[in-house]
């Protein structure tokens, strides 16, 4: 055996004592065919067992290169790494999918995995979207690439969740100024949050610190118009709702 034969060996041994502890004695491969590892793989994977669905697809890869599946392998790969939050390894494996197979029946479940996988990252909106802009830049992919894909509704709610905190972000900004009576500046973060993405479930907030605004630049049309729209909404509280009424009986 030559030197580079044996360093094989040990590794493959090594990988196969590291996938009998994380499996267990019920998830032991040895002497298994593809098709009898495939099976188990997705017995795994339907249990959501992630650490072992990991080291099963892993394994596959490793002993059937080249296989007939192995875009399935990289996508379930893929998502049992986004489910342990290893994001970068997550979304190297849906990248291989889009990039290597982009005819593949998984390709389109790969790309909104990666939409998937940057809105799981999310932080707080008041201090950084960043993970939410670059899912909505993958869903933007999504809808170029795949018109038509049985995943479009599923999109579509990440799209709403994703336009949601857009629009929060923006509606913060927005305030932000305002209490620093920088009104324009106030008022173009206001209109992006009402414009730009559809329906919120902040609107009658957006609408509410609008007509405010306008209130101050001595606007009373405006100002009257987006305080009825404000109270047409359902997300003011009691506090919000009796300012908006007070404010437009006082117009």
């Amino acid at each position: 055996m030559t030197r580079r034969a044996g360093v094989f060996a040990i590794a493959w041994v090594i990988f196969l004592t590291v996938l009998a502890t994380g499996c267990g004695p019920s998830y032991s491969t040895e002497g298994m065919n593809r098709p009898e590892m495939e099976r188990l793989a997705d017995q795994v994977f339907r249990e959501d067992r992630w650490y072992r669905v990991s080291l099963l697809y892993t394994e596959l890869m490793f002993r059937f290169p080249g296989a007939p599946r192995t875009d399935m392998y990289l996508y379930r790969l893929a998502w049992s790494e986004m489910e342990q939050k290893h994001w970068a390894d997550a979304e190297f494996n849906f990248r291989r999918v889009t990039r290597e197979f982009p005819n593949s029946l998984y390709a389109d479940d790969a790309q909104l995995g990666l939409v998937e996988c940057y809105w799981r990252q999310r932080k707080d909106y008041r201090r950084d979207v960043t993970p939410v802009e670059k899912a909505l830049e993958e869903l933007a992919v999504f809808y170029e690439n795949y018109p038509g894909s049985d995943l479009t509704d599923s999109a579509e709610e990440l799209r709403r969740s994703i336009y949601d905190i857009m629009a929060r972000r923006a509606l913060y900004i927005g305030r932000f100024y305002a209490r620093r009576d920088e009104l324009d500046a106030a008022l173009l973060y206001l209109q992006e949050a009402s414009h730009d993405f559809d329906s919120p479930s902040c609107s009658g907030e957006i609408y509410l610190a609008m007509a405010d605004i306008y209130l101050k630049l001595g606007n009373e049309y405006s100002a009257r118009n987006f305080y009825q729209k404000a109270l047409r909404e359902d997300d003011l509280d009691e506090d919000q709702s009796e300012h908006a009424r007070l404010r437009l009986e006082s117009l």
